[in-house]
Formats: C-alpha cells, sequence, structure tokens
C-alpha cells in the first residue's frame, strides 16, 4: 500500500488530489484550499476537529482514504 494516497476524502465532502505544483500537499477540489490550512473554511475545519475528537475519545474517527 503507497504510504500517501493520491486523494483525500475529507470530512466535508470534498476530495483533495495531491497538489503537483508542490509535489507533498493535497488541495480541495471544492474550495482550494490545503486541507488543515489556515485558509480552510471554517465548516470544513470545525468537521475534522470532530472526527479528530471522537477518535481520541475511542471512537472510530475518519479515514481519508475511504472517506468513511
Amino acid at each position: 500500500m503507497n504510504l500517501y494516497p493520491e486523494v483525500l476524502h475529507l470530512p466535508c465532502g470534498g476530495t483533495a488530489p495531491q497538489d503537483l505544483t508542490t509535489e507533498f500537499s493535497y488541495r480541495c477540489l471544492d474550495c482550494g484550499a490545503v486541507p488543515g490550512s489556515l485558509d480552510q473554511p471554517k465548516h470544513c475545519k470545525e468537521l475534522s476537529e470532530q472526527y479528530r475528537m471522537w477518535k481520541e475519545l475511542g471512537g472510530k474517527g475518519w479515514d481519508y482514504r475511504t472517506g468513511k
């Protein structure tokens, strides 16, 4: 299995393929932001944070490879 997936499936419903201009980050096709960056919309950040907290509390969390 490849260490880094070609596309991230984000909790907000967006998809972020690898950014070919930087070759080391991903860029969302819906909003154009790099996931986790300051430019990422507030709603998207809140969903990511919610899943991260659920994982810390023992829940499943979010799988960026499968989008589930």
